[in-house]
């Protein structure tokens, strides 16, 4: 396209939309500069794309094509006068976000050059059509690989804090949901609505926060409120801190291999506690 030059990157967003809707797509399933992704961790979670970074080159989705309300087709949009490196570069960008929403089709496109990825594969194959695609010969069954998803996720969780925290958040929820009830639900241990914390509960926890001290032990004899009082500090302060929440009787391995599985549950299947921490 001669002219290709003269378009800003919303124009070719415009130009690929309505190419979208002449080749059968209805409006309707197309969102645009899509900012959050919801995954299931341990409950359904939106993560942030993100501010770009130096690390973290991710900000939206520019074309999100739904089909009977699922992903199926992820477009990254780039200028026409985009240098070929920085084009290149787009490319891990769109396969990560298709492989975290299982979308079966990516596609990268400037105008002047344009391709279709099979995000399923391990490289991101170019492909020439949808029949080509992993989706397709594998009659349409939507499976991606622990390493791929693994890949792709660590764009998202890694570098960025603020899914670090919905993950944590997410996690101490769960964790604590056999101990956490409330006034519909009067059977669990711990009734946010009625518990009143020891007076001091919280100033000492504060000071232990501010204190180079590593461990923070609460002790008493049964049935004097150690349950209440630890899910009273993880429900007040949980939400300031990346932090994480285990129950000791529910814990059946040390407690280094519970938060590795945590995370390698939803991230990874070969990571040991040492690098998930360092990441």
């Amino acid at each position: 396209m001669a002219d290709s030059f003269k378009y800003t990157e919303e124009d070719v967003r415009q130009i690929v939309s309505n190419f979208l809707i002449n080749s059968g797509i209805d409006p309707s399933e197309l969102r645009y500069e899509v900012k959050t992704i919801t995954l299931k961790i341990f409950r359904n979670v939106e993560l942030k794309i993100g501010k770009k970074n130096k690390e973290n080159a991710f900000g939206k989705i520019d074309i999100l094509v739904e089909r009977d309300g699922k992903p199926f087709i992820i477009v990254e949009i780039k200028k026409p006068n985009v240098p070929d490196n920085e084009f290149q570069n787009g490319k891990p960008q769109v396969l990560a976000y298709a492989r975290l929403l299982l979308a079966p089709l990516a596609i990268i496109t400037n105008l002047r050059q344009t391709e279709l990825i099979d995000p399923f594969t391990e490289s991101g194959e170019q492909i020439k059509n949808f029949n080509e695609s992993q989706y397709y010969k594998s009659n349409f069954n939507l499976n991606i690989s622990d390493d791929l998803k693994s890949l792709a996720l660590h764009h998202f969780i890694s570098y960025n804090s603020e899914n670090l925290k919905l993950f944590c958040d997410a996690q101490r929820e769960h964790r604590m949901s056999s101990l956490v009830g409330d006034m519909s639900n009067i059977e669990k241990k711990y009734i946010e609505e009625i518990y009143v914390p020891h007076k001091n509960l919280e100033e000492t926890f504060i000071k232990f926060l501010e204190s180079d001290t590593k461990v923070f032990i609460i002790d008493g004899e049964s049935g004097t409120g150690k349950t209440n009082a630890i899910c009273h500090v993880a429900q007040k302060f949980g939400n300031q801190y990346q932090s994480l929440f285990y129950t000791a009787s529910l814990i059946h391995k040390p407690i280094r291999e519970e938060i590795a599985q945590d995370f390698n549950y939803h991230f990874s299947r070969q990571q040991t506690v040492e690098p998930i921490l360092k990441r």
